[in-house]
């Protein structure tokens, strides 16, 4: 294995990570702790999850593997397509 993909295993294994994390808020809620009483919450869990994602794509950037567009205008135009499905999903009745 070269260092590209061993950095695309581990953000694999870091994007699965933030799916757990969103699978336990669903399942248990977001102040659900575990270990219970001295555990983090699901929704601290899920923060330490995304910046373990943004810290690999960091380095996928840094080794040139990957560009990451930044721009102000591709955020917003990501957004404003979740946005889109969002209503599309509220007409479906999907969505509350």
């Amino acid at each position: 294995m070269n260092k590209k993909e061993h950095l695309l295993v581990c953000v694999n294994e870091e994007c699965s990570e933030v799916a757990k994390a969103i699978t336990k808020i669903l399942r248990f809620g977001v102040d659900d702790r575990y270990p219970p009483i001295s555990g983090t919450t699901n929704l601290e869990k899920l923060s330490e999850e995304c910046t373990d994602v943004l810290a690999v794509l960091e380095m996928l950037e840094d080794a040139k593997i990957v560009q990451i567009n930044r721009s102000r205008a591709a955020i917003e135009l990501k957004k404003a397509k979740v946005f889109r499905y969002m209503d599309y999903a509220r007409e479906r009745k999907t969505l509350r």
